[in-house]
């Protein structure tokens, strides 16, 4: 069995539990899917992942190349909603440089790593190293956040008038 790491440590990651996930496929069935959870054995971060199979976004609740045919205005069934096909062009748009800049890292460390470990002329290196427009979103998904970058809206910081409320509540307790 292979071993998976923490990406935020990365300490080995022993199963903790599973649980239940809803997703929806390009023609608008639901199926559940049973998720392993892992815990990050380092006792400092004790981190538990979700073990997502790669056509899954993170909080997203279709496959990802329901959105992304949405991304690229070629689909044809699902969503039916006009207002979760908006959500997810606002979402893209708000973490497409994001995911760019976590591949041309990703990139220019394969470029050094091989420049440096096949520094000699006679070594060829057994890979190409791909070009940022040859990645899917898929793809661009699962490099942040097996690289420990995804960003995500539920750890944000609420700012503005709602944090000021929040504020409000927490000194009146």
């Amino acid at each position: 069995m292979e071993q998976s790491y923490c990406p935020q440590c990365q300490s080995e990651l022993n199963p903790y539990d599973r649980r239940d996930r809803k997703c929806r496929d390009g023609n608008g069935d639901q199926k559940v899917l049973v998720i392993r959870r892992l815990r990050c054995c380092n006792q400092d971060c004790r981190r538990i992942h979700a073990e997502l199979p790669e056509y899954l976004v993170p909080y997203k609740r279709y496959a990802v190349e329901v959105i992304a045919a949405v991304l690229t205005g070629t689909a044809v069934i699902a969503p039916n909603e006009e207002a979760t096909r908006r959500r997810w062009r606002t979402w893209y748009k708000q973490i497409r440089d994001h995911l760019l800049g976590v591949a041309t890292s990703v990139n220019r460390i394969l470029q050094e790593t091989a420049r440096v470990l096949l520094a000699s002329p006679s070594i060829r290196a057994p890979y190409s190293i791909p070009l940022l427009t040859d990645f899917s979103l898929a793809e661009l998904v699962r490099l942040a956040v097996n690289t420990g970058n995804w960003i995500t809206t539920r750890s944000a910081i609420v700012t503005g008038p709602l944090s000021l409320y929040n504020q409000a509540q927490t000194q009146k307790k």
